[in-house]
């Protein structure tokens, strides 16, 4: 079975939800936040929830296309409305308290802040 995952992505007043399909474990999530947090720290739009989220996204699509997988095939993550319920991982990323964090079955096992563009424990 794969282990799924949904990123929320949060200003405090809206969310997109970013659901991944596989490979959903800390291991793989956080360094892709980790670069996702790196590029948008000292960007004048780094509060821009559309635009962190696009950003994301794009990362994920250069990532793919760099290792040469077809895309058609292979979508690692969808925008979804909400969390689907079937994840081992939820993760959160909020623009404006600076929060990272992951929840593993609804325990919490993990959190950051956004700390000179990366994440600090």
């Amino acid at each position: 079975m794969s282990t799924r995952a949904t990123i929320k992505f949060s200003d405090g007043r809206d969310a997109f939800y970013v659901y991944r399909h596989w490979d959903g474990y800390p291991e793989t999530i956080l360094p892709e936040l980790e670069f996702l947090v790196n590029q948008v720290s000292k960007h004048e739009k780094r509060f821009d929830l559309e635009y962190v989220v696009t950003r994301f996204l794009v990362n994920q699509h250069d990532y793919w296309s760099k290792h040469k997988i077809p895309l058609e095939d292979y979508i690692p993550y969808v925008i979804t409305y909400d969390f689907h319920g079937d994840e081992s991982y939820l993760y959160y990323c909020n623009l404006i308290t600076t929060d990272v964090g992951v929840n593993e079955h609804g325990n919490v096992i993990k959190d950051y802040k956004w700390e000179f563009g990366t994440l600090e424990d």
